[in-house]
Formats: C-alpha cells, structure tokens, sequence
C-alpha cells in the first residue's frame, strides 16, 4: 500500500524519461530512473510525500524561525540560532559544492517543490503549528545540512563558559578534560542539542572472518528516539547511482546505506571542530552588527543584535549563553568555510575501493565522522571525514583561545591528512564515539565512554564464521563492562566499611547486563543515584552539574566518595543500600524502570503533548550499552530519549534495515510507527540491489510520466 497514493503526482512532471517507483510493504520507496536528473527530481518527490511537515520543521529550526510556531518561549533560543547563523554558514559552504552537487541539489529541489505546489491537502502538523509550505531553495537544503553538521563540542564550550567564573573552576576544568565529558546545557539549549546530537556504532567485519567470504558490515546510528525518525529508508538506481539505505529528510544522500561497490556508515568523531575565541580586546570598528527581526507566533516580532567578527560570530551576544564575566566571545568552526557533504556521500555511493572511499571524502568538513565501509573487492576500512584545526590542544587556559589561535585553521586537516586504516590484523573495526588510538593529531577533547567500544571488540572478535545473525545480536546486546567494572568496586567498597544488605548483595557477579529483566541494573542504578547526590551536596553548581556526567560517574564518583571522612561514608552507603532495596521492591526489573517512549516530536508541547504518545514499552539497554538508550541519573520511572534509532547490516549483497518508527511521518498514517515491533524484537526489512529481487519484493508500482515539453 503506497500511502496517500492519490496525493502522489504521476503525470505532467519536469522529467526527462519516465521513471519507476516501487514500493513494500513498509512503504520504502525504491526510485528506478533513465537520467540522474530524473532520480534527483523523484528524490525530491519522495522526500516530499513522506516528510514534508517535518521538512518544513528542519527548515525553520536551521534559521531559527522556532517561534513563528512555538511563541514567545523559544524568542532567545531563536536569537541563539540567529547568531550562530547556519544561513550563513550555508552560503558559505555552497561555493565549495562540485558542478555535480549542485546540479543534484537543484534536481531535488524541484521535486521538493513540485510536489508541494501541486498538493492540496497538508498535515495536520501545519494547522497545529500556524504553518504553510514554503518553497524550498538549494541554500534551504545546504542550511539544513550546516544543522547536520553542528559540532558536539558547542555544547561542553557554552556550559563551561557560563561556569569559568566561579571559584574552583580551574580544576572542575581539569577534571572535564581528564575525563572527557562536560557539562549539559540546561533547557535553554537543549532543543538545538536534541537536534544536532549524535553518537552511533559501527562495525566491519574482514572477508577471512566471515562465514559468506565477504565482508560484513554493521551500523546503528544514535538520535533523539521520536517520530518521525530522523531517517528516510529509500533505494534508487540510476546511470550513476544504485544504492540502498538511510538518507536524513532534507538532504539527498545516503548517509548510511550500501551500493554495487561497498558498503558505508559512520560514528561522530566527537572532534572539536570549533574553537572559541576571546575577541573582548577589539575594537568597535572590529565589528560588524546587524538587527534580526524575530517573527512571534501571534504576537508580531521582536529585535535582536547579531554581531560578527573576523574570528566568527559573537555567541556571548545570546542571552541563553552569556558569560557571567560578560566576556565577548566568537565561535571559530569548520562549517563557517566551502564544502561538499552532499557530494562526499554521492561520491561514496559511486566507490568501490578503500582509495575511492578516502578520496570521497576529502572535501569533507561537518559534522566529523569516522567512516566505515567495507568493498567489493574485500577491503574494510576506517576514515576520519573532517576539517579540523591544527591545534596541541588547550594551551592558553580553560575554554577561550586568543586571536592568534586561528593560525591553526589556515591549513587544516582533512580526511587526506588524517589517519586512515584499512585491513587491520585483528580483522575487524569497531567505532562507538571512542577517543582514538592515537595522540597526534589532537582531534578533540570531548569521546564518549570507551565500555561501547570494548564491548563491540569483544563480540567482533570472538571467533571466524561471523554472520548477519551475529551482528544482529551485537546490535541488541545490553552489557556495559564499564557499569560491571564499577559494580565490582561498589561491592569492595561497601565491604570495605562492613556495610551490607540486599540493594549491594545483587550486584556481586553483575557483568553489566541491562537486559530488560534484570534487577541488578536497577540496584546499580539507585546506588549510583544515592552516592552522586550526596556528593553533590558539597559542590558547587557547576561541579554539580557536571557529576551528574556519566563521564564524571566512571571517572571520579567511587574514589570521591572513597575519601569522605569514615562516618560520613559510611552513613551515605547505609542510605545507598536501603534506597536501593526500596527501588528493587518498586521496579523489580530493568524494564519496569526504563521505559521507551513511541511518540511524536509534539510530544514535547505543553498542555497538549500527551495527544501525541503511542506507546510506553519496557526496553533494555543503557547509556553506555551497545544497544544505546540514554539516561541521565534516574530515580523513578524514566524514558530513554536518546540512542539507537535505526540498524543497518550488510555482507554486500545482502542489505537489512529498521527504522525506530516507520518511513511515513505523517501523524495518524498506520506507517508512522510500524517498524517499532521489528526493532524491538530484532527483526529487519531487506533493502536488495538486484533489480529482479526489487521487482518481486516491491510490490506496489508508481510508474511518473513527463510532460509533453520534457526539460533539457
């Protein structure tokens, strides 16, 4: 069934040839097209039909337009987006574009909105949030991908700015560095951070330890877990192009996904794309200032300043991220230079070697990735996609880089300087956010845990004869040998200072597991909670914040609480213990406490947003599993909001995907959540590259016709 089939333009289009489209049972759409124009145009069609509130979304969020829908609530959040200024960005990036990017874009965008002008009816999104379809332009498309691209580092740069000035915060800074994590924003910011949040696993499989001969591939990228998914789950065959996977709405490219000669996927490096630059010695002159007229849903509008500098804009000029010693501070960042991510990802779907590959990406900028892919030819790979500054790392004191700071950005690095890796013995590749291998180059400073990666390791390198089933199951597995190193020492601990009880009693021998049934994860959990509150209690606020970091809870949380005065301790792990049996007689499993939440991004409103939940289902996993779903420090009944949101494995010739969600993402479609169930249970929907198996498993035909007057 092809959903609102009625409402899909098949004849009068700007084609050149006719084109086909095939659809499943899924509603995955698979575009067979004569021209690369035609498949470009129908991309845009698709994009259109299947996402076109959420389209409009992304395109008001990157410009931040937010209040034109939400009110005066986000008119400072607007501000914030105003002055980072990824329209500028854009312009920017789009003389980097290769002729051929810039001819698909345009292609696509064509079919973006043809589709839209010739289509009456609308979600129902656009009643709700007072919007109309507005025509879309190819510096819209490069916008949203400048969105995309914001780097993960902004979001530990602003916390610690705000904190700088507080006493003790040279060695808060210190600790953050030593443990690789940050501090969290705050709900002032958290709606750009859900946005541009990433993480991810991937993993490849050399051809001598798989049971096919071939190599074996598998990606699961990490997202905010609402509907509509942040992916499109597409094929497309064309002169150039016959390629299968998961594409971001908006952008008209395979991000994850597999072609005739190889297959890709990718990480965020977490790489410190951006520096920040203490401009407080300019002179007025120095600047450049412009007013922004923010439009309020019903309310008019409101005036702000935006003003630039050489270095880059002045984000202490936001009110949501101003300095409390009112220092002026510029953001310096890869994405404000010419680029072409669009065209790396096209170029990627064309390659068949590790050298095609690397070369894809050199002209790679935003948001850094660590690329795998594996090849025809039995190759498997690993590439750092960025631009990066050639920086030592942070000599000049905590947070803020002097001017002369952006001599390190006038030959930066790029995915043809950077490491690249290619058949390691071991005969796999794992990547999971980990920090790298290597010192030189300074890439970042901000990686996530290493227990994902270790974990991962272990499963890929448990034996030969691995298969899709496996990779399945890795995909699926909910162990933390971090949480399990932890828990042991817990238990030394508590039996250290002769304190014990059922809440300690169960996790001795706990290797880490939150399966969904597991009561140990949830005496883990109280434990940790009860111990990381009574150390805040002695912090400071920016202190506070940050050891509530999982960074923070691995790194420091046991030895800190080690060195309380005996008394003190002792009274806090008694507390631990007896709050820990309390949680275990109120959840007695995992599931019972963490719970997935199935709904709408509308979810979030106010007043309304129960309307707007499907499910509530137990889920395993952690914030530090392979099978990621994010917490923070839970007490009660929690949902995950940030993980695993859509899986992919390949051994090349054969392509499994499943979306967190469904392919359609309008409100009430019966495709909007459909494939929540095969995610749960491990099930996935085959994307194949021959077109006699598209044939016979897309069933359902749109067969698009051109106008009389075809264009040239």
């Amino acid at each position: 069934m092809i959903p609102r089939a009625d409402d899909f333009p098949t004849t009068n289009l700007a084609l050149q040839q006719p084109v086909t489209i095939r659809w499943n049972a899924h509603v995955v759409p698979y575009i067979e097209a004569r021209t690369d124009a035609d498949a470009a145009y129908a991309l845009g069609l698709v994009h259109a039909h299947l996402r076109s509130a959420q389209l409009q979304l992304m395109m008001r969020l990157a410009q931040g337009r937010l209040s034109e829908m939400l009110g005066p609530l986000t008119v400072e959040v607007d501000h914030a987006l105003r002055i980072l200024g990824l329209p500028r960005a854009a312009a920017l990036a789009e003389a980097g574009l290769a002729a051929t990017t810039r001819v698909w874009i345009d292609d696509f965008v064509r079919g973006l909105n043809d589709y839209q002008a010739g289509r009456p009816r609308r979600p129902r999104e656009f009643a709700w949030l007072g919007i109309e379809a507005e025509p879309f332009t190819r510096h819209d498309i490069l916008t949203i991908g400048r969105l995309a691209g914001a780097d993960v580092s902004w979001f530990v740069y602003l916390g610690a700015i705000r904190a700088r000035s507080k006493p003790g915060f040279a060695e808060l800074w210190q600790r953050m560095l030593d443990a690789g994590g940050g501090l969290p924003q705050g709900a002032a910011t958290s709606l750009i951070g859900q946005a541009a949040r990433f993480g991810s696993n991937s993993v490849a499989i050399a051809s001598s330890r798989s049971a096919s001969g071939a190599p074996l591939l598998a990606n699961d990228p990490h997202l905010g877990q609402m509907l509509p998914n942040f992916w499109i789950l597409a094929g497309l065959h064309s002169p150039s192009y016959r390629m299968v996977g998961l594409m971001p709405p908006g952008l008209p490219f395979v991000g994850v996904g597999a072609s005739e000669g190889g297959a890709w996927g990718g990480t965020n490096m977490h790489a410190a794309s951006s520096d920040v630059v203490d401009v407080s010695s300019l002179k007025p002159d120095g600047f450049e200032t412009e007013t922004v007229r923010i439009g309020v849903r019903l309310l008019g509008s409101r005036a702000r300043k935006v003003r630039l500098s050489a270095h880059g804009p002045l984000i202490s000029d936001a009110r949501v991220l101003k300095p409390r010693d009112g220092a002026d501070m510029a953001l310096r960042w890869a994405g404000y230079a010419p680029s072409d991510e669009i065209g790396a990802f096209l170029a990627a779907a064309r390659a068949g070697s590790a050298d095609e590959f690397h070369r894809a990406f050199e002209n790679f900028a935003v948001s850094a990735q660590n690329m795998v892919f594996a090849t025809r030819k039995g190759e498997i790979g690993k590439i750092h996609a960025a631009r990066l500054p050639q920086r030592d790392g942070f000599q000049h004191g905590p947070v803020l880089a002097p001017h002369h700071a952006d001599d390190s950005w006038r030959s930066p690095l790029n995915a043809a300087s950077l490491p690249l890796l290619v058949d390691p013995p071991e005969g796999y590749i794992v990547s999971a956010n980990e920090r790298p291998a290597f010192d030189r180059p300074v890439l970042g400073f901000w990686y996530s845990d290493a227990g994902r990666a270790e974990r991962l390791a272990e499963l890929a390198g448990a034996g030969s004869g691995m298969n899709l089933a496996q990779l399945a199951a890795m995909q699926r597995d909910t162990r933390s040998p971090t949480a399990a190193r932890m828990a042991a020492r817990m238990v030394e601990l508590f039996a250290a200072d002769g304190v014990g009880g059922r809440g300690i009693d169960a996790l001795r021998g706990w290797s880490g597991d939150y399966a969904e049934d597991s009561a140990a994860a949830v005496a883990f959990e109280a434990i940790l909670y009860v111990l990381a509150e009574g150390m805040k209690r002695q912090a400071s606020d920016a202190a506070a914040r940050f050891q509530r970091e999982w960074a923070y809870l691995n790194r420091f949380l046991l030895p800190d609480v080690a060195r309380l005065p005996a008394a003190r301790r002792r009274r806090l792990l008694i507390d631990a213990d007896r709050q820990a049996q309390a949680r275990l007689r109120r959840f007695p499993s995992w599931g019972d406490q963490h719970r997935l939440r199935i709904a709408h991004v509308l979810r979030a409103l106010p007043l309304f947003g129960r309307l707007f939940e499907i499910a509530d289902l137990p889920v395993g996993g952690s914030r530090d599993t392979p099978m990621k779903t994010a917490h923070g420090l839970v007490e009660g009944r929690h949902h995950s909001t940030y993980g695993a949101q859509a899986r992919h494995l390949s051994d090349l010739d054969a392509n499994h995907f499943v979306l967190l969600g469904g392919n359609d993402g309008w409100w009430g479609s019966s495709q909007l959540a459909d494939q929540v169930d095969l995610w749960r249970r491990g099930g996935y929907i085959r994307m194949p590259l021959r077109p006699q198996t598209v044939a016979a498993e897309f069933t359902a035909v749109l067969r698009l016709e051109p106008a009389t007057a075809t264009r040239g």
